[in-house]
Order: structure tokens, then C-alpha cells, then sequence
């Protein structure tokens, strides 16, 4: 019981038997489609890509839509998710390190607050 396709979503998307409701399907679909802003200040190690993209773009703007510009969306996904990576590394490091500092106060409160129980007692 297929419904009709929509503007070139997979049919298999609009399946009324699917295990996943068609709505996380659509979004599922569209996140591997898309990709987040080419904006060259926020993805610095994807500069070059993200030009030579916008390029593509530019001189093909009837082929983009048939694949001249696919290798180097593969790239800039590829890029993409390296960069994301290092990020996540990055906050990964500088959680542990803050993680480290609350413990220390924490533990150094902690000291202070007995140390003033025990005066008072």
C-alpha cells in the first residue's frame, strides 16, 4: 500500500506499513541529503572544499542536478564529519578538565565546611 511519491522522496518513505512513522523516515532522508551552512568562518578546515562546491555549483547550475557536483559533496560531507569529530574531541578534553576543577572545589569545600563543624564543636 504504497502512496503516492512526492517530489522525488522515495516512495519507500511514504509506505503506510513502515516500522518508523513517515515522519522520522522524512527527517532521517533529508539529514543525509543536506548538508549545514557553507559559511567559510564556521568550517575552516573545509574552506577550500566549500568554494570549490559553491564553484561547481555556480558554472553547472542544470548539471548539479544530475551529479556534476556529487564528488565534491562526498568530500565536503567527508570533511564535514572530520571536523565534527576534532570538535568533539576538543569539548570532550575540555569537559574533563572542567570536570577535574569542580572536583577539587568541591572537595576543598568540603574540607573547609568540616574544618568549621569541627571548630564550633
Amino acid at each position: 500500500m504504497l502512496l503516492e511519491a512526492v517530489a522525488g522522496i522515495p516512495s519507500l518513505l511514504l509506505c503506510r506499513n513502515s516500522l518508523a512513522p513517515p515522519s522520522s523516515l522524512l527527517l532521517n532522508w533529508i539529514e543525509e541529503k543536506m548538508h549545514p551552512p557553507l559559511t567559510l568562518h564556521k568550517h575552516p578546515m573545509c574552506a577550500g572544499i566549500i568554494e570549490e562546491f559553491q564553484k561547481c555549483h555556480l558554472d553547472h547550475p542544470i548539471a548539479k542536478f544530475f551529479g556534476e557536483c556529487t564528488d565534491l559533496k562526498m568530500k565536503l560531507d567527508r570533511c564535514f564529519r572530520q571536523e565534527k569529530a576534532l570538535k568533539r574531541k576538543e569539548n570532550f578534553e575540555q569537559s574533563k578538565k572542567l570536570k577535574e576543577r569542580l572536583r577539587a572545589l568541591r572537595k576543598e569545600t568540603a574540607e573547609i565546611t568540616e574544618e568549621k563543624n569541627f571548630e564550633q564543636a
